[in-house]
């Protein structure tokens, strides 16, 4: 490359050039500075924070996770599914009106555009049940989430102790 050419200032003086550069920063710092601290407005649904909580009973497990939705489009995930058990199914915990723990199943979760949404005990989860394999402190587990929109994610997670 000939380099005889590479100090043109195609803009005029230097302190026009930076004049316009700063007229160009200024809205990305603030664009930047403004946006979601949740890390949820970056155009895309991400999953994140897997943990699958070990098995107390050796029957059933609590998967644990946040998806961000950084898109301007709600989703719904539809299913999970996993080789490591033969049923992966979503849930609500809840307390009823006569402060009894209860458990509602959910067909599908619906994941607002720009939100995160948290999957935790207590709360909205995945239950694992019927493993193929025992599901021990460390064990991995590959997790197919399928979303409406987003299409298929396929996450590693770790069992990890009670706490």
């Amino acid at each position: 490359m000939d380099t005889r050419n590479s100090r043109r200032r195609p803009f005029g003086s230097g302190a026009r050039l930076v004049a316009l550069a700063l007229a160009g920063l200024v809205p990305l710092v603030i664009a930047v500075s403004c946006g979601n601290s949740d890390g949820a407005a970056d155009g895309k649904l991400t999953v994140r924070s897997v943990r699958i909580d070990e098995p107390v009973n050796g029957r059933s497990a609590v998967v644990r996770m946040v998806i961000e939705n950084g898109t301007a489009t709600d989703d719904e995930l539809l299913s999970v599914t996993t080789p490591e058990a033969a049923s992966a199914t979503m849930h609500r915990s809840e307390i009823d009106a006569e402060e009894r723990s209860t458990m509602a199943d959910m067909d599908t979760v619906v994941v607002p555009a720009g939100e995160s949404t948290v999957f935790q005990a207590g709360g909205l989860h995945v239950m694992l049940e019927q493993f193929t394999k025992p599901l021990a402190v460390g064990t991995k587990v590959h997790l197919t989430l399928t979303f409406a929109r987003a299409g298929v994610r396929t996450v590693t997670s770790v069992v990890v102790p009670l706490r």
